[in-house]
């Protein structure tokens, strides 16, 4: 299912905690890019990495815990969309991060349903 974004953002009101939680990814995302470029130089900037994934599972509704298998999917589909966006295109890094919190919503649903 493909999400469309209204062309005129200010016309919706997210719920504080979406909102939290897409500030979240947002970061996540940008550092995980900047992270991922410098190593891909040659640099080990591994360091410097934030993981903010507990904190966003948690605000997005995984409060029973969570399991590898979804840490493994967070990872991937994190790389995934950080593979072609450029971190200083904030629209476009909003717009990955509310797609990231729309498939974690999803996940978090096929997951409750013992899926």
């Amino acid at each position: 299912m493909k999400i469309k974004l209204p062309k005129n953002p200010s016309l919706v009101t997210l719920p504080p905690k979406a909102e939290l939680a897409i500030l979240l990814i947002k970061a996540e995302l940008k550092n995980l890019k900047f992270i991922n470029d410098l190593t891909q130089k040659g640099i080990d900037a591994s360091a410097g990495l934030s993981d903010l994934s507990e904190l966003i599972l948690a605000v997005v509704g995984f409060n029973g815990g969570t399991t590898d298998e979804i840490h493994e999917w967070y990872c991937q589909r994190q790389l995934k969309l950080t593979e072609n966006i450029d971190p200083s295109d904030g629209k476009a890094l909003w717009k990955q991060a509310f797609y990231f919190y729309v498939d974690l919503i999803n996940k978090k649903r096929e997951w409750d349903a013992g899926g």
